[in-house]
């Protein structure tokens, strides 16, 4: 039986914080416009796509967005809706960036609330709150030029990764 073993632990209509990896996606126009979906399921060893229920609200998360202080974060809350059972899930995130789909898995524990419900929190761990949108609150740099990739480019990409390009 496959599963994760320090699983996160939220209460229903509590607020789960998640984060994920920019990999050079954010704050250069690779990224702008792109969502960010999380959907769940009970837990199974390997469930399929269509066993995933899509969360409220998660379903068009901006991938990146830039904090109070001007910083490019690839974080947000979801709000676990109130009314599912305790138990154990799995969580999907995933990010459709242009003909490529990632995608990721994590195992959690959902437990039952505790009184009346609160909303989602909305700052994550040591950090400012986060925008809804891909807009700066305070100034941010000015974003670099978009690089030009000729078709030798492609094709060095294509058999070996990013680390063969020209700077």
């Amino acid at each position: 039986n496959i599963e994760s073993q320090s699983r996160a632990s939220v209460r229903a209509g509590d607020g789960l914080y998640l984060h994920w990896m920019g990999n050079g996606h954010v704050a250069n126009g690779q990224s702008d416009g792109t969502c960010v979906r999380v959907m769940f399921t009970n837990f199974e060893a390997d469930p399929k796509f269509s066993d995933f229920t899509q969360i409220p609200g998660a379903e068009c998360i901006d991938y990146w967005h830039y904090d109070s202080g001007g910083i490019p974060k690839t974080d947000t809350y979801v709000s676990i809706p109130v009314d599912v059972p305790p138990g154990k899930y799995t969580i999907l995130w995933y990010w459709d960036f242009t003909d490529f789909w990632y995608s990721s898995c994590a195992d959690i524990d959902i437990k039952s609330p505790l009184g009346p419900t609160k909303s989602p929190k909305s700052q994550a761990p040591n950090s400012t709150p986060i925008p809804s949108k891909n807009k700066p609150t305070s100034p941010a740099p000015s974003p670099s030029p978009k690089p030009t990739l000729d078709q030798d480019d492609v094709i060095k990409y294509l058999k070996n990764g990013c680390n063969k390009l020209k700077n």
